[in-house]
Formats: C-alpha cells, sequence, structure tokens
C-alpha cells in the first residue's frame, strides 16, 4: 500500500507543479478515489496531502542541465526501506520533517 501513496503522492505533485486543479485537486481526487473504492478509508484530503508530503519527502531533486531542470534522483526506495515503516509512522516523520530541506 505504501507503494500506492508514494507513486500517488508522485501524481498529486506533479499535478501540482503544472498548475492543474488549483486548490480544488486534493477534493475532487478525493471524492474520485473514494466514489472509485468506496471500502478504503484513506483517501481523505488529509491523507492525500501527506501522500504528496511523503513523496516529496523521499524524493531529492538533482540538476540535470544547464537549463537548472530537476528531476529525481533514481533511487532504490525498498533499499532505503521507506516502505517497510508503518504508514502512521510515515506521518509523524513528515511532521517532524514538515520545512526541512536538509
Amino acid at each position: 500500500m505504501l507503494e500506492f501513496y508514494f507513486w500517488l503522492g508522485g501524481e498529486i505533485y506533479s499535478l501540482k507543479e503544472k498548475g492543474n486543479e488549483g486548490s480544488s485537486l486534493y477534493q475532487k481526487l478525493s471524492n474520485d478515489l473514494v466514489s472509485e473504492f468506496p471500502d478504503v478509508k484513506s483517501f481523505s484530503v488529509t491523507n492525500l496531502k501527506y501522500m504528496q508530503y511523503f513523496y516529496e519527502l523521499y524524493v531529492s531533486p538533482q540538476l540535470v542541465d544547464s537549463e537548472k531542470k530537476s528531476s529525481p534522483q533514481l533511487v532504490d526506495y525498498h533499499k532505503m526501506g521507506i516502505f517497510s515503516i508503518p504508514w502512521g509512522h510515515n506521518r509523524t516523520i513528515i511532521d517532524k520533517c514538515k520545512g526541512d530541506k536538509n
């Protein structure tokens, strides 16, 4: 499930970077996912934001050309062990690290 959260967080991040949907993105996505998967309780607006933060926390940009465009580094996230940490613990880590760019 954490791999899906990470992937979805990346998709949300990409949509926000492109300027799509504005502030209604989370609510629209939440409504769509809840409608598609009514038995899954993890698609609240708050949890979707955490999924984006989860993605942002572990993907560090690197310079790829002289125009200073950034792209995620190729990293083996399984070796890092991020998917073995329970979601509740990841949310605590996110809360502690939010805004810390180091």
